[in-house]
């Protein structure tokens, strides 16, 4: 499973007084959740649970001014967060090959260009320019209950790669 929000401005402004504000806020919140959950399960052979997911947000800004006096500000957030999760959950007996796994990515980047191919061109310039960028990720993988397990070969895994990087 995968989700992926963008959120791109492009502003460009001119003239003796430029003002300019732009904010571009990117929100992806991924959700992958494999289970099995009985009371009497009984299971010989192999038995796989898995959930796999992609969370990927990216906010860009990118600005053109010129101007005599020129004030702007230029914001960017990036936020890519996730739950997911793969469990067994059974009173009853698991005998065989049982792989229980999660693997995730979250990913968010923000970039900020005030001054887009270097072109700004002003008397007096302020600018404030804010870029964040956060990957917030929970996994879980597990077994629970009462029941006997007898599996010649268990695997349990939550695997996964979080980055945030703001520019």
């Amino acid at each position: 499973f995968g989700t992926m929000a963008e959120a791109y401005i492009f502003s460009a402004s001119a003239g003796m007084l430029s003002l300019s504000a732009n904010t571009a806020t990117a929100i992806a919140n991924a959700t992958g959740i494999a289970g099995v959950n009985a009371a009497n399960l009984t299971v010989a052979g192999a038995m796989s649970v898995r959930s796999y997911g992609d969370s990927r947000a990216v906010a860009k800004v990118d600005n053109l001014s010129a101007g005599y006096n020129s004030v702007g500000l230029m914001a960017g957030y990036a936020y890519a967060s996730g739950d997911f999760e793969a469990t067994v959950s059974t009173d009853g007996a698991i005998a065989g090959k049982l792989t229980i796994e999660t693997r995730y990515i979250a990913n968010a980047a923000a970039k900020m260009t005030p001054a887009l191919a270097g072109v700004s061109a002003s008397f007096t310039d302020i600018g404030v320019n804010i870029s964040f960028a956060q990957a917030a990720t929970i996994a879980r993988a597990g077994i629970s209950g009462k029941g006997a397990v007898t599996a010649n070969s268990i695997g349990v895994y939550a695997q996964g790669k979080a980055t945030a990087t703001a520019e």
